[in-house]
């Protein structure tokens, strides 16, 4: 499921493969009997774990190296 959400917002060629990513992972646990409320909230919580943790990350280290340099 995430990686058929992953090919579907590929193909969108939306930064991230937002919403076409996150509407292709919900239909698809619908689909399989899931709940739409369970299938809204674990898409959420994969697309936080995979797309923002990792820019949140980025952001940091960015900003943490910048204030080493400026230091310097």
């Amino acid at each position: 499921m995430f990686g058929l959400g992953s090919v579907i917002g590929a193909a969108s060629l939306l930064p991230g493969g937002l919403a076409a990513a996150e509407a292709s992972m919900v239909s698809t646990l619908v689909i399989l009997g899931y709940s739409r409320t369970i299938a809204v909230s674990s898409t959420l919580v994969i697309r936080v774990g995979t797309l923002w943790f990792g820019a949140v990350i980025g952001t940091l280290v960015f900003l943490s190296y910048r204030a080493y340099r400026r230091r310097s």
